[in-house]
């Protein structure tokens, strides 16, 4: 037996027979909840319009489809609350039953009862299914500088986006957003009104997708420095999109572009700064004058970028790529004391000694920063760049491998 479901679940084991579930489903359901979510009440109504909530007399999140209530001590669920999002599905004779440690993992059985359903129809397999996410932060990305879908079409997305089991969106808006942006001529024709943001966003919330604004402060600044009033901040009279970094009110411009955005989206807990692709960074005159190199420029600027995101009680990200070549003293002169978290996709990888490789890397760095979380006031999470994953593998391997020394020698001068 074989289920054909995307993302794979982590473990299955089938029982070699097929259950007919039409009864179960032409019964009420019930739900029961450690804490009451109306998004999983929906979400339950999608499956099975007659549902009862009940009272919770168990821990987590529980959700029965026959006479499987019994079920639920039987079923050890505590194995969930030692994973991302985790959460077991049981297809038998009694009944189906859905636990989790977490509303997001209840989401997810769901999700995975509703795709073995479209396969299979109202027979499954007798199955027991544990689950889990191997990345906390799972991002789609919508790049919305050159394209102009439709509304009607990014909201009938997002249920697709979460059904993939992904839990957040990066959306790079630049000029398509209307709120009144002083640095930014806005694009009436095809941005969205006030009224279509809130329903992205809510939409967003129904499905558990985090919605991340990625706000373009140094690099890719065309929607700002094309403007005449902006032009004498860009390094060079060519280089409409990148910002000089020696301009007087170049800090203003970006500050503020991050707090404008950051407050848009109090329900984040991202931002994302862009601070990729600053070609012609370090060749004004004034740059030059500075006797600094060009990451030390790139640097000191992105950290004033940072501390604006901070101070809107965000977690800054940003593209990698113009760490690529820093020394060691270099990295050292990050603000916030910069560990990496890095976010992947696995299918970017040509093997699985690669990927093996990085998930190591990962966790070494991951228990390296719950070591010194409690020590910080932020934390600078890169993002790696999808398109260029192959190309950076190595280079990235080397910024991590320094940000892990200095990760490791801060741990030593505390203990």
């Amino acid at each position: 037996m074989k289920l054909t479901i995307v993302p794979q679940p982590k473990q299955m084991d089938f029982y070699g027979n097929i259950i007919d579930v039409s009864a179960f489903f032409n019964h009420e359901a019930q739900l029961f909840l450690q804490n009451r979510d109306k998004r999983l009440t929906y979400h339950a109504k999608r499956l099975c319009s007659a549902l009862i909530e009940k009272e919770n007399v168990y821990h987590g999140f529980h959700l029965v489809f026959g006479g499987g209530e019994e079920q639920i001590q039987k079923n050890s669920f505590e194995k969930c609350q030692q994973y991302i999002d985790a959460y077991r599905l049981d297809v038998n004779a009694q009944g189906i039953l859905i636990s989790a440690a977490s509303p997001q993992g209840l989401f997810y059985g769901i999700i995975t009862l509703e795709r073995m359903r479209e396969q299979y129809g109202c027979r499954l397999p007798a199955v027991s299914i544990f689950d889990y996410a191997s990345v906390k932060v799972r991002c789609d990305y919508w790049d919305l500088r050159s394209i102009h879908p439709l509304f009607e079409k990014l909201l009938a997305n997002i249920p697709v986006i979460a059904g993939c089991k992904l839990n957040a969106i990066v959306v790079e808006y630049e000029d398509k957003l209307r709120i009144g942006e002083p640095f930014c001529i806005e694009n009436q024709t095809f941005s969205f009104s006030p009224q279509q943001f809130e329903q992205m966003k809510e939409r967003c919330a129904l499905w558990f997708l985090e919605l991340i604004p990625l706000r373009q402060t140094f690099g890719h600044l065309e929607y700002v420095l094309k403007d005449p009033r902006f032009s004498s901040l860009r390094e060079t009279p060519s280089a409409v999109g990148e910002m000089c970094p020696c301009k007087a009110q170049a800090a203003e411009v970006a500050r503020a572009l991050v707090q404008n955005m950051a407050k848009r989206h109090p329900e984040s807990h991202y931002i994302h700064i862009g601070c990729d692709e600053v070609w012609s960074l370090g060749t004004c005159k004034q740059c030059a004058e500075s006797g600094k190199s060009r990451v030390q420029l790139f640097i000191e600027f992105v950290n004033q970028v940072i501390e604006a995101a901070a101070e809107q009680g965000k977690t800054p990200l940003l593209w990698h790529d113009m760490f690529e070549h820093a020394t060691e003293e270099e990295l050292a002169t990050m603000r916030y004391f910069p560990l990496t978290v890095v976010l992947y996709r696995q299918e970017f990888f040509s093997s699985s000694d690669e990927r093996g490789s990085l998930e190591n890397k990962y966790l070494e760095v991951k228990n390296t920063l719950q070591q010194v979380e409690p020590e910080m006031k932020r934390v600078l999470a890169p993002f790696l760049s999808d398109y260029s994953i192959q190309q950076y593998m190595r280079s990235r391997f080397l910024v991590e491998e320094l940000l892990l020394k200095q990760a490791e020698g801060y741990l030593s001068q505390k203990e």
